[in-house]
């Protein structure tokens, strides 16, 4: 690599950690906002839960809410950490090491985890506000096609982590032939 592309490199790889940096402390704040406020929002910014509620929820419920919803989030926050992390290396020059290959594998795990946060999500969102709502708790569960290529992307990423250890693993080796 030239010196122009990895200063290149560590420029944008700044500014991506920075951002994901951010989005871990920003993201559970705005969950946090967003529960706290859930019963004075329009009723078209709740089109994100399985169920529409056409009344208020019962603080106990908002909670719950806040707790359930903390699932996917947390995954993502890792995924934020795992992702500050790499760009980090890639800010300190460190493009192709043995720490990378593993931030990879982790993202790759972690998209597939993503997918079964969100799943447990629908189906834990849709008892409690279904409950707080009417008393007859409801469960809605939900696999769309995105959430097939989720899991779907999240293996090919492991892979390619393997073939990047692999391709490690030769270059070393070729290193130290002599």
């Amino acid at each position: 690599m030239t010196e122009q592309s990895i200063t290149q490199i560590q420029r944008t790889s700044k500014k991506f950690r920075l951002l994901f940096a951010g989005l871990t402390i920003v993201v559970p704040l705005l969950n946090l906002v967003y529960w706290l406020s859930f019963n004075h929002l329009p009723k078209e910014l709740l089109t994100g839960l399985p169920v529409t509620p056409n009344q208020d929820l019962p603080p106990l419920f908002l909670i719950l809410a806040l707790l359930v919803s903390m699932i996917p989030i947390c995954v993502a926050m890792y995924g934020f950490r795992l992702l500050t992390n790499l760009f980090l290396l890639y800010e300190n020059g460190h493009v192709f090491t043995s720490e990378n290959v593993h931030l990879f594998r982790k993202l790759g795990y972690m998209v597939i985890a993503w997918v079964i946060a969100s799943f447990l999500f629908t189906g834990l969102i849709s008892l409690v506000v279904t409950h707080g709502l009417s008393h007859l708790p409801t469960l809605a569960l939900e696999i769309s096609l995105s959430d097939l290529l989720g899991i779907v992307m999240g293996a090919i990423v492991v892979l390619i982590s393997k073939v990047m250890d692999e391709g490690r693993r030769l270059e070393d080796q070729q290193m130290y032939t002599v």
